[in-house]
């Protein structure tokens, strides 16, 4: 008899240590789930951001740089987006600026409302944008196409690019949505 009770004592032990690993592993299951999905949330509400000035594709030159941010401009214009070096440091005065026009606005005026700074100094004919702020604070060079009621619009400082690169990078650049452009910044 007395081997039966030490026999039940082990067979209830065990069944107890199966109960609390099925509990642990249902709550851990759960915490994974609960990550998941409030990072999924989080991803979701960003791309929402992104996609509240009525942009769904944007076009993005092929750069050595690789996009650091990407964000919203504002009053909903549009995206902007700043590129790092090579050591990962962001990159103050390089941007690409995707600027959402509307029937018959003046090139120059939807850049100025962005850049002011490039309102002054700015050329446009119906599709190209050329603007250049030489103030004693700012020194910058834009060049900018406009495609699918889309402004594209590269600004960088001159002693890093000149006028025709920055042309040239705007019209190669490719078409992507905003949410595969948010998939790749990260």
């Amino acid at each position: 008899m007395i081997a039966d009770v030490t026999g039940d004592q082990r067979v209830q032990r065990r069944g107890r240590i199966v109960i609390v690993t099925i509990i642990a592993l249902f709550l851990l299951a759960c915490a994974v789930l609960g990550v998941f999905l409030w990072q999924r949330h989080q991803e979701e509400q960003r791309l929402g951001e992104l996609t509240a000035p009525g942009l769904l594709s944007v076009g993005v030159p092929p750069l050595d740089q690789e996009i650091d941010e990407l964000a919203p401009l504002e009053n909903n214009r549009g995206l902007v987006a700043t590129y790092r070096d090579a050591e990962a440091e962001p990159i103050t005065q390089f941007r690409l600026l995707n600027i959402r026009v509307g029937p018959g606005l003046d090139l120059c005026a939807a850049l100025g409302e962005v850049e002011p700074e490039l309102a002054d100094n700015c050329e446009s004919t119906a599709h190209d944008l050329s603007a250049h702020a030489d103030g004693p604070s700012t020194i910058l060079l834009a060049e900018g196409q406009l495609r699918a009621a889309t402004l594209v619009v590269l600004v960088a400082h001159p002693a890093n690019y000149d006028a025709e690169t920055l042309r040239s990078y705007v019209e190669q650049a490719e078409w992507m949505s905003v949410r595969d452009l948010a998939d790749q910044v990260g």
